[in-house]
């Protein structure tokens, strides 16, 4: 153990900060929080938690500058909170985001990821292992390399339109820190803000030279395709993407739009997995999601791929939490499609605190008149209208199924007792009861 006086210029930089540690293992988050209080920093500023659930609500009540995760917490991506804690600390030097994992590989992805997370710790790592990083990311942030101070200037003229100066800057960054890629994705973005695309791509692509997952470089790569209209390139690289690092919810959404754009179809499961493991679903990307699988198995249906579509119908009834909306429209479809045994099935996802609705009630009607003969279709019609569902589309199909059995006399009677009770539809009533085009 060091002493306090060695991290006096990291005490700067922690005083008043509130410090959230994140593991599941208890021992190993006592163990930083013992470094912590001998580094100097009081009890009271550091929290400790071990599960997901609880660590995203105390992120949202604390607001901690400085938290420390596990990789994966309860079988999560630790890397969320750092998305969480982007979005109420946006400058860089105002916040501290370290992982700890015990697999190399998940190293390699922090390092990838570079200005989302300030550093990565691999377990096991002694308590001195652990101050020392510390103390270099804490002491970085309060007094910030000259590469550093470099690339954010060059960023703050980007934002002013001064892209000279902004490239000047970023091309200095590349020679002190000649194995980053970060300042590529820098000079990317600025070709990006001149509608230099075709540069701005050669650009990100020189960077990936150097790193082929850097996060900032694939994301500026991603983008500019879509731009330019490259939806099958986007693809690929959103693709790679995905296998390679975690991804936000805005990404998250373009794959899933992506994947209906270009037909990748065969790859519809892997995002979903995804998206079921996100804890934090914005509406919007819950939209996207239900919007893609439905559009999606309605396309594999046509096309004649049915396993597949009854797959993303049923992704889409349980991501949209069981909408009546979607179930309706996905139930219509099959009957539709002559699918009547898929269509019983999506009726039973059906919520149950709903099951005797009107609703639930048309539809099971819906299903029903597709496999019922005319006489059973008449009987469940009545049967409906003696439970009290006074619905028009109820009047006007049994009307026409009485018809269809030639029993006028039952038809005419059924017509009179609709309009009582829709006079505002007579003309369409008796339009059905006569035979004449509405």
């Amino acid at each position: 153990m060091q002493r306090k006086e060695d991290y006096k210029e990291s005490l700067q930089f922690l005083e008043d900060k509130k410090i959230l540690v994140i593991d599941s293992s208890k021992s190993f988050s006592r163990m930083i929080q013992s470094c912590l209080i001998e580094m100097g920093i009081r009890s009271r500023s550091i929290t400790l938690v071990s599960s997901y659930q609880n660590a995203q609500e105390l992120i949202s009540e604390l607001k901690p500058e400085i938290i420390i995760s596990d990789y994966n917490v309860n079988e999560k991506s630790g890397l969320e909170f750092a998305v969480m804690q982007k979005k109420y600390l946006e400058k860089e030097n105002d916040r501290v985001f370290i992982l700890a994992t015990s697999n190399s590989s998940e190293s390699a992805i922090v390092d990838a990821l570079e200005e989302e997370v300030d550093g990565c710790l691999l377990k096991p790592f002694s308590p001195n292992d652990f101050q020392k990083t510390f103390k270099a990311i804490t002491a970085s942030k309060e007094s910030p390399s000259q590469y550093k101070k470099v690339l954010e200037t060059a960023k703050a003229l980007r934002l002013q339109h001064e892209f000279e100066q902004a490239e000047e800057l970023v091309k200095m960054a590349m020679k002190l820190k000649p194995e980053s890629a970060m300042p590529f994705a820098c000079l990317g973005d600025i070709q990006r803000a001149k509608q230099n695309y075709d540069e701005a791509l050669s650009v990100y692509s020189k960077g990936l030279d150097l790193n082929p997952k850097h996060y900032r470089c694939l994301k500026g790569k991603f983008e500019v395709l879509e731009l330019l209209g490259e939806k099958e390139q986007a693809y690929d690289t959103i693709k790679f993407f995905i296998q390679s690092l975690p991804l936000g919810s805005e990404v998250l959404e373009r794959a899933f739009c992506l994947v209906l754009e270009t037909k990748n179809f065969q790859d519809m499961e892997l995002y979903y997995e995804i998206y079921r493991q996100k804890e934090n679903r914005s509406m919007s990307l819950v939209k996207t999601v239900c919007s893609s699988l439905y559009k999606s198995g309605k396309v594999c249906a046509k096309e004649g791929q049915w396993p597949l579509a009854e797959k993303m119908f049923s992704w889409c009834i349980i991501s949209s939490g069981r909408n009546l909306k979607f179930i309706e429209k996905v139930i219509k479809f099959c009957i539709d499609k002559d699918k009547k045994e898929a269509a019983e099935k999506f009726f039973k996802l059906y919520p149950a605190d709903q099951v005797g609705t009107d609703h639930h009630s048309e539809l099971d009607f819906y299903i029903a008149k597709s496999i019922l003969s005319p006489e059973e279709i008449v009987e469940k019609g009545r049967q409906l209208l003696a439970k009290g569902t006074k619905k028009i589309f109820l009047y006007k199909e049994i009307i026409q199924q009485l018809l269809n059995i030639n029993l006028a006399m039952a038809a005419e009677n059924m017509t009179y007792e609709a309009i009582q009770r829709f006079p505002d539809k007579r003309d369409e009533l008796e339009a059905i009861a006569t035979g004449a085009k509405i």
